[in-house]
């Protein structure tokens, strides 16, 4: 391969390697192979090793002892400031992302009960899953003083937990999952239209802030947080979008699909769809009174670029306190059931 065709194929996302240092070798490898006409060439293609993500213990073991590193200063600073981040406290703030080959999909979960309920006295712990391998680890602990009161969102691959400033103002606590500690979010505290009750906020595209509400201005605010009011009956679904330039909302579409007695709704979202999974119902009788609360199933898929709704399979049998994620090209769910915990994916 010549020089040219060497950095196009070291600079692609989509090279399959077993872990970054072998990027590195690889350019060994073809400067030996003609390292007299070929070792002018270091430097370029070293550029497009991304050294931040080469295993620590690499870094100054085998990089630095190179000789073609030792002979070019540039090189050799972007290692010393690569083993500089990966040990701070900005590690988690890269401008970089790793190949597709080397992403790991994970997924995170804030627990409210523990065995012994220690999160009253400490923090609600902070769990990572991950489904390529079938297993758990503790990240650490939201701290108490920042409970999940609201919600968490995942915004450019930072963990954010909602907060409710007051009756008609949202704020954000950012949790580094690389230091473990609480820090400010960068997102500003959101206005909230005191008509609308909030359901739920949800993040499309890793960035684009969305709310479901249920509201309508006729009807009275405590009467539509009770889900057994008749009055509540009378209120009507929402998707509403965050513009973050002028700190106001607008309307993006009605759900005509969900039934004006549902909540608890499971939201999940990937891409530019909007999973609306489950939920809970109250029956009213020819009386009109509430007598029966039934546990659903049926999923209902937005298409947000297309605004276009879609009916997709049920879960598999009817779940409390629904949660979801997507990860794998799958949306798993968890939820209470009757013999404990369980989780399902669809």
């Amino acid at each position: 391969m010549s020089s040219k065709e060497m950095e196009m194929w070291l600079s692609s996302d989509e090279i399959n390697v077993g872990a970054e240092e072998d990027v590195f070798k690889i350019i060994l490898a073809w400067i030996d192979h003609d390292r007299y006409k070929r070792q002018k060439y270091f430097a370029e293609l070293f550029g497009h090793v991304r050294v931040v993500f080469v295993s620590r213990d690499f870094l100054p073991s085998d990089i630095l002892k190179s000789d073609l590193v030792k002979d070019n200063e540039c090189c050799l600073n972007r290692v010393v400031d690569a083993i500089n981040l990966i040990d701070s406290q900005n590690y988690g703030n890269l401008s970089i992302a790793p190949r597709k080959s080397l992403e790991t999909s994970v997924m995170v979960v804030i627990s409210s009960v523990t065995r012994n309920n220690s999160c009253k006295q400490n923090g609600q712990p902070i769990l990572c899953y991950f489904p390529g391998e079938g297993r758990w680890c503790k990240l650490g602990e939201m701290p108490r003083q920042y409970p999940k009161k609201g919600g968490l969102i995942f915004r450019r691959g930072k963990l954010h937990s909602l907060q409710h400033r007051s009756l008609d103002t949202l704020g954000f606590a950012s949790y580094d999952l690389y230091s473990y500690s609480v820090s400010v979010s960068g997102l500003p505290d959101i206005c909230i239209d005191f008509a609308m009750v909030l359901e739920e906020i949800f993040v499309v595209n890793d960035d684009e802030i969305y709310a479901l509400v249920c509201g309508r201005r006729d009807v009275d605010y405590r009467v539509r947080r009770d889900v057994r009011s008749e009055e509540r009956r009378k209120c009507i679904y929402s998707i509403i979008k965050y513009k973050q330039d002028s700190n106001s909302w607008e309307d993006v579409t009605s759900l005509d699909h969900l039934p004006d007695a549902r909540y608890n709704v499971c939201i999940v979202a990937k891409d530019d769809f909007v999973y609306f999974i489950g939920g809970k119902e109250w029956i009213v009788a020819e009386t009109g009174v509430y007598e029966k609360l039934t546990l659903c199933t049926d999923v209902y898929r937005y298409n947000i670029s297309r605004n276009q709704w879609d009916r997709v399979a049920d879960i598999l049998r009817p779940k409390m306190d629904l949660s979801g994620a997507a990860c794998n090209g799958r949306i798993f769910i968890t939820g209470k059931v009757e013999l404990g915990m369980h989780e399902t994916s669809m």
